[in-house]
């Protein structure tokens, strides 16, 4: 019966070799794109390191993704309220 906790075993094992093998890939991403680049925009003209503005990037879209979600999200909560089906369509029987 001792073949479970070995299995659990050998999943650390994994999960620690995965995690280590993301963390080698990121550090080696992140270095590759440590130089600086010019970024122009409108207004502005600036020179940064390409991961932070490859992040600020990702960053900024993920929160323009959040903010419409939940706009969306809040939209269908207040028509189903005005509908007064709360959730969803009501069963036929």
């Amino acid at each position: 019966m001792k073949l479970p906790e070995r299995k659990s075993e050998q999943g650390i094992y994994l999960l620690i070799a995965v995690a280590a093998l993301v963390v080698i890939y990121v550090v080696a991403f992140i270095v590759s794109n440590a130089r600086r680049v010019e970024v122009s925009f409108l207004a502005f003209d600036a020179k940064a390191p390409l991961i932070v503005l490859m992040l600020a990037c990702v960053l900024l879209g993920l929160a323009i993704g959040l903010l419409l979600a939940r706009i969306a999200e809040r939209r269908r909560a207040e028509r189903r309220q005005s509908t007064g089906t709360e959730n969803g369509p009501a069963d036929a029987s």
